[in-house]
């Protein structure tokens, strides 16, 4: 219950932000719930077949590597574009 609590009091904070001109379009929001997918969508199948099934844990490392890599890319994408839009 406190978590849905957080999520809404982000929510709450990051339309300030929007409203402020912090950089939160609509686009940085599909960029970000779009990557927040991806990262679920590749680490939580890769843990759950990694606690039923110890033998896997080649596979698990893989995916945890991808998380990374992934992670590290966006980092970088993000950092590019917020420079690109401050550039004069």
């Amino acid at each position: 219950m406190f978590e849905l609590f957080k999520l809404l009091w982000d929510v709450v904070v990051l339309r300030d932000a929007a409203r402020k001109g912090q950089l939160m379009n609509w686009r940085a929001w599909v960029y970000g719930f779009g990557f927040a997918l991806i990262e679920y969508g590749i680490a939580l199948p890769a843990v759950m077949l990694y606690e039923k099934h110890p033998q896997y844990k080649p596979v698990f490392i893989a995916a945890m590597v991808l998380v990374v890599v992934n992670f590290i890319c966006m980092m970088w994408w993000a950092w590019r574009w917020r420079a690109r839009q401050s550039a004069p």
